[in-house]
């Protein structure tokens, strides 16, 4: 049985709400808030499907541009102006977390709420900033949206846990009475 949109945007609320309380509770004791983040990540099936109709796309495009053009380039039938994506850094996207580029040549980023969006005239000027275009996927914004939910990263919040465990153990020194 699929994933109807319905059900994709409550599993998503759900899972962010998670994350914000998993946040609030770090920041309120201790944890820096530098430390305190979520990262996007895809399901395995979601990641299948999504990595099977990029390849699609991909093959669809390779037959549609001309010889010696970027891989990033436009095709014959314009997308609407309106349309935009988020764009995937393959150099730097590991397992099932996801990186993305950040507004205006900003960097790149493992939380989704922080990627940029961009016309398909904008990936091409950007193209030499971010991985010389070579490394990246264009997705449409509504695919990302219905295909990932926001979880939060197990390691991290050992890691969390570990130190406020750390902190909890400290003995504190009482000032000497005079």
């Amino acid at each position: 049985m699929g994933r109807t949109p319905e059900s994709i945007e409550a599993d998503r609320a759900d899972d962010l709400a998670r994350v914000r309380e998993h946040d609030a509770y770090d920041c309120a004791h201790g944890a820096p808030a530098s430390t305190v983040y979520s990262q996007w990540q895809l399901a395995n099936n979601d990641r299948k499907f999504l990595l099977a109709e990029v390849a699609r796309l991909t093959a669809a495009l390779e037959q549609t541009r001309a010889p010696g053009t970027p891989a990033l380039a436009t095709m014959k039938t314009e997308p609407p102006a309106e349309q935009r994506f988020y764009v995937i850094s393959l150099k730097y996207t590991r397992d099932q977390v996801i990186c993305w580029w950040q507004p205006d040549a900003n960097g790149y980023t493992n939380a989704l709420d922080y990627a940029g969006t961009y016309a398909l005239e904008e990936i091409d000027s950007k193209r030499d900033y971010y991985d010389d275009g070579k490394n990246a996927l264009a997705i449409p914004v509504d695919w990302v949206t219905g295909l990932t939910r926001t979880v939060v990263d197990s390691a991290h919040l050992r890691s969390l846990v570990a130190k406020r465990r750390e902190a909890d153990n400290v003995v504190r020194v009482e000032e000497p009475s005079r």
